[in-house]
């Protein structure tokens, strides 16, 4: 149907609904129950297929927005485009100047974008993060990202709530001040409303905000509705982390050290009691080390590369359509080394690889890598003391992709029990190079952004 038959349909449905002759029990479906008040003070309730009809009006809508405009998500767009639709309907309803239907889908969308424009005001986001800073650094400071010291972040920003600096000073006595409980729980619970700004509701919210991690992420996003904003920030945050783990990863285990909160957490600790002739036997594993950390590489180059990536990321649009296509790769790379099972850590890091090169069969992986890493296809680079285990680039990569990742994924290999820590050391010792040597490479490409398959050649 076209927007002006739906649109068309939903007025009737509405108008129908909302008769006096009308009997809700005879709804099928669930109906939307809460009223939308419309500027003339009526309310509007939403039958099943009134919402249906909705829906279907926001997805043409929604398609046929300009690249230029806010960015959000559907399920955002049918929010707003269900109050607009009650203010336009209830001013035009005795609006003599309208003719046809077709004159309020202008006013509908004109509507619609201006409530878009009020949630897209410029927003400075904060991520709890646990990372370890290499020697010499107390921030990080990637352009659109900087990463602090939560002390240094306090002791820095401008950020007066209420007028008053007072709640720093709380934060750095220590104090202990009993909270407004049903305050920091509407703060929590509440979209993005403005929160009660007294010095001691904003320290004792922003320290348990904080808990236990001592390093915040600050970074600015503009042009996108509060909700996709604050999904794009954890994003980028996360990207920005596991870029610095990529660079220190001397292990995997850097990677289950450095992470934003609300991912999910590895375990570090793992105690585990078996019986055996009625004696216990427990076995102790602490799966976290500090390692020094030490890149290896020019980490102020690598830096300037990672930092063009966020912005880029930030940014948004087709610029930034490489960037995209390496924080993802990243981000599959990064999920693998905090798997503790082998398969599925394997299958992460050789997906990261596939992505990457945007191959979807092993060949243009090892084209892409042959590239990226400088080396003949026929080149070593694998041995574990044995000739028949020595693989060169090209056995090492069909040996993780189509003997490994392939078989997992479509159920071919399912023993839990059979070790694939060759295959992983491969996999991850390929895809970390690659990725650093990806992120340096793309700071200087001038290339199309729309070349989805760049990383083969760059």
């Amino acid at each position: 149907m076209k927007q002006s038959e739906i649109l068309s349909e939903l007025i009737e449905e509405i108008i129908l609904t909302h008769s006096k002759d009308y009997d809700w029990s005879k709804d099928h479906g669930i109906p939307g129950f809460c009223a939308i008040t419309g500027k003339d003070g009526a309310g509007y309730s939403f039958s099943s297929n009134a919402s249906k009809l909705l829906a279907q009006l926001a997805q043409r809508f929604f398609e046929n927005r300009k690249n230029t405009c806010v960015k959000l998500e559907l399920h955002a767009y049918s929010k707003l485009l269900r109050q607009s639709f009650v203010d336009v309907l209830s001013n035009v309803q005795d609006d003599e100047s309208i003719k046809d239907i077709t004159d309020i889908i202008p006013m509908l969308k004109s509507n619609i974008e201006t409530r878009v424009k009020n949630t897209a005001v410029k927003f400075t986001h904060l991520t709890p993060t646990k990372l370890s800073f290499p020697e010499g650094y107390n921030k990080l400071d990637f352009g659109s990202v900087v990463i602090y010291q939560f002390s240094d972040w306090v002791t820095n920003t401008n950020l007066k709530m209420g007028g008053s600096s007072d709640w720093k000073n709380i934060i750095f006595k220590g104090s202990h001040v009993e909270p407004d409980i049903e305050q920091i729980h509407a703060d929590l619970t509440s979209n993005h409303q403005d929160i009660d700004e007294t010095p001691y509701n904003i320290s004792t919210l922003l320290q348990d905000f904080q808990k236990p991690y001592d390093k915040v992420i600050e970074l600015e996003i503009e042009g996108y509705e509060i909700e996709l904003s604050r999904k794009l920030g954890r994003l980028v945050s996360k990207t920005a982390v596991d870029s610095i783990n990529l660079a220190f990863a001397s292990d995997e285990n850097v990677f289950n050290r450095n992470m934003i909160r609300y991912e999910r957490q590895p375990v570090i600790f793992e105690s585990t009691i078996s019986i055996h002739k009625d004696r216990l036997h427990n076995s102790i594993k602490n799966h976290y080390r500090e390692d020094p950390l030490e890149p290896g590489i020019d980490f102020t180059k690598y830096c300037d590369s990672i930092g063009q990536i966020v912005s880029s990321l930030v940014k948004g649009g087709d610029d930034s359509k490489l960037s995209q296509r390496w924080a993802t790769s990243l981000d599959w790379f990064a999920e693998g080394c905090r798997e503790r099972d082998d398969a599925l850590a394997i299958t992460k890091m050789a997906t990261a690889l596939d992505i990457l090169a945007h191959a979807s069969k092993y060949q243009p992986i090892v084209d892409m890598l042959s590239n990226l890493l400088n080396i003949q296809k026929n080149t070593l680079v694998f041995t574990n003391n044995s000739k028949e285990q020595e693989l060169d680039l090209s056995k090492a990569v069909k040996k993780i992709y189509n003997d490994s990742r392939s078989k997992f994924v479509h159920g071919s290999l399912v023993d839990r029990l059979e070790s694939y820590n060759n295959e992983r050391i491969i996999a991850f010792s390929l895809a970390r190079r690659a990725l650093i040597e990806a992120a340096i490479r793309l700071k200087t490409y001038s290339g199309s952004p729309d070349d989805s398959k760049a990383f083969r050649t760059m």
